[in-house]
């Protein structure tokens, strides 16, 4: 009723859509036989643009699905051009799953489609029904039976639609010529339907025709594109230079596979490259597209995961059976089941990509959790679920330990963009029986799952402490800033607490932005080695920090202060690290015990609990190593002797606990603890965080020999360090 008195109002929705159908009625009306515009019409008109509006997509959903195609399948349609045909598609969907008229798209069309002409592989047909299942439920007029309908509908299509695809192909490859195929040399090349170009005598393209120009993404209008700056390598070039040869040799046409990029060197294509020799000398090249078939026959490694790499259910039930088989009479053996139980919803709010993300991290903690014990196997069972044999000689004890720091490592906040994502798996253990299978102690693995609780709150996302909104765009200018030198080093001091001299700084680097605001971005340089962002941060610091000490050595001589750098987890593994030290240190004529590396424990110990090469190497060049994060996030004190440290840094949140009331005497009592270990596993020790002469009397009485904190001073200009050594003294 509000539709019929709307379309009536100027200025509302409604009546522009009325308006819209009353001009498209008398053009009709003008161009071709008279029709009837009264207000029958006009209402059913209105009736059809209500239910277009009604089935239109939303454009952030069918960009989701184009991502999702695209992951995993080479596409023949530019990104506008496959969310049109989405758009289409969805449409069509929402219809159908409305009761009405699809048009010309229902839904086993649709699958068709895009197994057949999109060449969708299954993987990403599968991803992107996980996201048109809960679209279709945001639709309020699509009811249960219509929905199922559609997917359906979807299954099916694509299911004909890959068969017959395949028969093709098969077809094809029986009654084709084991000689490549062999085009006729034409003079006329835009008469040819496949990309082509004619070389001279001396190998330059003199012409090329327009679905050449097209594959290639070259201007018209332009003169003839180099054939050979487009490809991607040299050995992209090579099988060009082999086509010619063998064209030229005898006449028979060569043939190759290359990959062709764009003018900006993205790569477009991977074509099969022919040549053809004609008369003159000249020749013709011709390259037919092979990028969908190749991405559609790609398979993964037999019985792998492609997402994670793990063994799959049958290869890992394989490995199960083996294992039970081998152990031995006393041995415990325990399956784990490992369900993620927010595995859909991610899907649904983040996409496939992120899901996928998701699995891979999970697979590196469970991996990295069970990582040195005896007979242990880890696969994925399917999307949601991981399986782990764990093996135990004492008890079941050892098993059930082991499950719950799978949980704990699982459950550990992981960081998407600026959200923090918390997983909260269902576990599910069985003890394997004398004479059961593998089979079997799956099932009861899996059944466990269920006896379980579901948890309140499935997952929860929050900013990143510390991470402002303008994070995102200040990484991508990090890389430029370097270039720009607009990045400073300032120096925080480190005193010995006995008698306050100043005897090491702690570098950190500041950026001063274009706005005028001045930042520390040593936060924004461990979100980038979280996330992985590739940065040139770490020979950049190296060198300045040893170009400072040397400046320091030449002011102070013995006196000069040794720089402590602290290094990112991600950058500490990289094996180039120590040779930017080498270089580092070759370059400013600096001793190596002038320079600190302080890193947290996941980068000096393997997940056995045995120093990384990184860690010993630098012991051998007798680059002093600083181990951060002793009480707050590092727990294996059993490896501490095993590792080649100088100093141990205790950090604030424990420096705090020195000066706490009696009445906080247990945590005061762990801060001393830590301490005392720490100093008979390194020669000193270095408590972060000092605010209050109590607190520096206190560490120093616990044998602690450094220390750093707002007390003695923050972050300075290399200046005013060296005034403070020079005066023999510190900040405060």
């Amino acid at each position: 009723m509000w539709r019929r008195v709307a379309h009536r109002i100027p200025g509302t929705r409604e009546y522009a859509r009325w308006r819209t159908a009353r001009a498209a009625l008398r053009w009709r009306a003008r161009s071709g036989p008279p029709a009837p515009a009264g207000p029958e019409e006009v209402a059913a008109a209105l009736d059809r643009l209500f239910a277009r509006a009604a089935a239109a997509p939303d454009a952030e959903a069918v960009r989701r699905w184009a991502a999702a195609l695209a992951a995993h399948s080479r596409l023949p349609l530019t990104p506008a051009e496959l969310e049109a045909q989405l758009t289409v598609f969805a449409e069509a969907l929402a219809r159908q799953a409305a009761g009405r008229d699809p048009g010309e798209w229902p839904a086993q069309r649709v699958g068709r489609e895009l197994a057949v002409r999109l060449a969708v592989t299954p993987r990403s047909f599968q991803d992107v029904v996980e996201l048109i299942v809960p679209w279709l439920e945001t639709l309020g007029d699509a009811g249960v039976e219509g929905r199922s309908r559609v997917i359906a509908g979807l299954g099916g299509g694509f299911s004909e639609g890959v068969r017959d695809r395949v028969l093709g192909e098969q077809l094809a490859a029986a009654v084709t010529s084991p000689q490549p195929d062999r085009p006729w040399f034409d003079a006329a090349l835009d008469r040819l339907p496949r990309p082509a170009c004619a070389l001279g005598p001396d190998g330059t393209v003199v012409r090329a025709n327009a679905a050449l120009r097209a594959l290639l993404r070259v201007d018209e209008q332009g003169g003839p594109p180099d054939l050979r700056a487009h490809l991607a390598g040299p050995e992209d070039r090579a099988v060009l230079d082999r086509a010619l040869r063998a064209a030229g040799g005898d006449g028979v046409t060569g043939c190759g596979e290359a990959t062709v990029t764009d003018p900006h060197g993205v790569p477009v294509a991977r074509v099969e490259v022919t040549a053809l020799r004609g008369p003159g000398g000249t020749c013709q090249v011709f390259l037919h597209d092979v990028t969908a078939s190749r991405a559609w026959r790609q398979v993964p490694l037999p019985d792998l995961d492609e997402v994670t790499a793990l063994p799959e259910q049958r290869d890992f039930l394989h490995q199960v059976q083996s294992t039970m088989d081998a152990a031995g009479a006393d041995a415990t053996l325990g399956l784990c089941t490992l369900r993620l139980r927010e595995s859909d919803e991610i899907t649904r709010r983040f996409g496939p990509l992120v899901r996928d993300f998701v699995a891979k991290a999970v697979a590196a903690r469970i991996t990295a959790a069970v990582a040195g014990m005896p007979a242990t196997t880890v696969g994925r069972l399917d999307r949601d679920t991981f399986g782990v044999l764990i093996t135990d000689q004492d008890s079941w004890h050892g098993v059930t330990d082991t499950v719950r720091r799978l949980v704990d490592w699982v459950s550990e906040p992981m960081w998407i963009d600026d959200s923090e994502l918390v997983l909260s798996p269902a576990a599910g253990v069985a003890e394997a029986r004398p004479g059961s299978t593998a089979g079997q102690l799956l099932a009861r693995a899996r059944a466990a799952l269920h006896t379980g609780p579901e948890p309140g709150g499935r997952w929860r996302a929050r900013r990143r402490a510390g991470v402002r909104p303008d994070t995102p765009h200040l990484l991508a200018g990090l890389a430029d800033a370097i270039d720009r030198d607009e990045l400073v080093v300032a120096y925080t001091p480190i005193v010995r607490l006995g008698d306050g001299q100043v005897v090491g700084a702690e570098a950190s680097t500041w950026w001063q932005l274009p706005d005028g605001d001045r930042r520390q971005i040593d936060d924004l340089v461990s979100l980038a080695d979280d996330i992985g962002l590739t940065l040139r941060w770490g020979p950049w610091i190296l060198r300045r920090v040893v170009a400072q000490a040397a400046r320091w050595r030449r002011a102070l001589g013995e006196a000069a202060p040794r720089i402590t750098v602290n290094i990112p987890r991600r950058m500490a593994r990289d094996r180039a690290l120590v040779p930017q030290v080498e270089t580092a240190l070759s370059d400013g004529a600096v001793a190596a015990s002038q320079l600190m590396l302080s890193m947290p424990h996941s980068a000096v110990l393997q997940d056995n609990g045995t120093p990384l090469d990184n860690l010993v190497k630098l012991g051998g060049l007798e680059v002093p190593v600083a181990l951060e994060g002793v009480g707050i996030d590092f727990a294996r004190y059993d490896t501490l002797t095993r590792l080649f440290l100088q100093s141990v840094v205790i950090p604030s949140q424990l420096t705090a606990t020195l000066d706490a009331p009696r009445a906080e005497a247990s945590r005061q009592a762990v801060a001393e603890n830590l301490i005392r270990i720490s100093r008979s596993v390194s020669r000193e020790v270095t408590v972060k965080g000092v605010r209050t002469a109590a607190q520096r009397e206190t560490a120093h009485k616990l044998s602690a020999a450094l220390g750093q904190g707002v007390l003695f001073g923050g972050p300075q200009p290399p200046e005013d360090i060296a005034d403070l050594v020079a005066a023999g003294r510190s900040a405060g």
